[in-house]
């Protein structure tokens, strides 16, 4: 396809449907995920219902200390967005950068692989590993820092 010898900038400009397309799906996703979510939270708010103390409960809270008032959905979406959507692309080029050095160095890659499998299992039904685990795993640990050094 002749979009794919540009870069997404360029493409954006060149072929600026095809960006609107996946910006007006892009906002289809948001609006059919987020303000369901939103949208049943306010709900078990005003019903009273104990709800998870994080921040979608605390941006909804008018109570909050130092809340002017409840924040509007169009602001909630936002933060959720820059929360959710934009740290993405650090969190993946960390990771990345991980599987890289991981990828290089093979000894390194089967010890962590022994280390978390001896923590946690292979199943892949075992769920995602505690705090407590992690804390276990002082090889992976180490790994991680290094590659994010």
């Amino acid at each position: 396809m002749l979009t794919s010898m540009f870069s997404p900038y360029t493409r954006r400009i060149l072929f600026p449907f095809e960006y609107l397309r996946m910006r007006s799906a892009f906002k289809r996703l948001v609006n059919e995920t987020y303000i369901p979510a939103i949208e049943k939270r306010r709900a078990q708010m005003e019903a009273g219902e104990d709800v998870p103390d994080d921040l979608l409960s605390s941006m909804l809270d008018d109570d909050a200390p130092g809340a002017p008032g409840p924040a509007l959905d169009t602001q909630i979406i936002a933060e959720l967005n820059t929360l959710l959507v934009e740290t993405s692309d650090s969190i993946s080029g960390a990771l990345q950068w991980i599987l890289l050095v991981l990828g290089q160095h093979a000894e390194y890659q089967e010890k962590c692989y022994k280390e978390i499998v001896s923590i946690i299992g292979d199943s892949p039904d075992d769920d995602q590993p505690t705090r407590d685990e992690l804390e276990q795993m002082p090889l992976l640990t180490g790994v991680v820092k290094e590659a994010l050094r």
